[in-house]
């Protein structure tokens, strides 16, 4: 086991390339930190979000790095020479939680304004806003086969959304399905199985339930 770099604060998110060679950390001090997994061994300090990150994503080459923050913005890293790719603005709060198509076509954002959004990565553009919960939303999945999306919220609700891709491969909403919880109480992570079949979710009433998604 090795020891991983300081942040002046504590964790926030976590990221690991799919060849787990390669990691990344985001902390409540807006630092975003790349190193490498077995020795442990820092590669590169980013320059701060404003505010804390939230969350990150590694592209299975471990070239790009998305990171999102509470200072609302989300930010594309070139890794390889450590330089801001993009910066997408458009959430009005936190930003929550970040989740990407298969293909790295399109980004879908969760923000505690309570909308999701979605992007196109290969310009920066907004492809759909919409509000998704009544209150902020904490936390999204999407399912291994790009068909649903999932987001929980602080209104105590938890709604599957599903999707299709356009003829640019990118992903489209196209209908959506509520589940209904039995405690009021704000959802705060949610994760689908590997065959996208199985919602497994947690509440702040210190329970785990598991969905049948499809």
């Amino acid at each position: 086991l090795q020891q991983t770099p300081e942040h002046g604060w504590s964790f926030a998110a976590i990221a690991v390339s799919q060849n787990g060679r390669l990691g990344a950390s985001g902390g409540v001090d807006g630092l975003v930190e790349f190193w490498e997994l077995g020795s442990g061994a820092p590669i590169a300090r980013l320059q701060k979000h404003r505010d804390a990150i939230g969350s990150l994503l590694l592209s299975p080459d471990g070239k790009t790095l998305i990171s999102a923050s509470d200072d609302s913005t989300i930010r594309l890293w070139d890794l390889e020479s450590d330089r801001i790719i993009r910066t997408l603005r458009g959430h009005n709060a936190r930003v929550s939680a970040v989740g990407i198509s298969s293909n790295w076509l399109s980004l879908i954002s969760a923000s505690t304004d309570e909308t999701i959004r979605f992007w196109d990565l290969s310009d920066g553009r907004v492809i759909d806003t919409f509000l998704a919960h009544r209150a902020g939303v904490t936390c999204l999945a999407l399912a291994a086969n790009n068909r649903l999306l999932a987001t929980g919220g602080e209104d105590n609700r938890i709604k599957l959304w599903n999707l299709t891709q356009d003829e640019a491969g990118r992903l489209r909403r196209t209908g959506e399905r509520p589940l209904n919880l039995p405690s009021a109480w704000s959802v705060k992570a949610i994760a689908f199985s590997p065959d996208s079949c199985i919602l497994v979710s947690g509440s702040d009433d210190e329970t785990i339930r598991i969905w049948q998604a499809i």
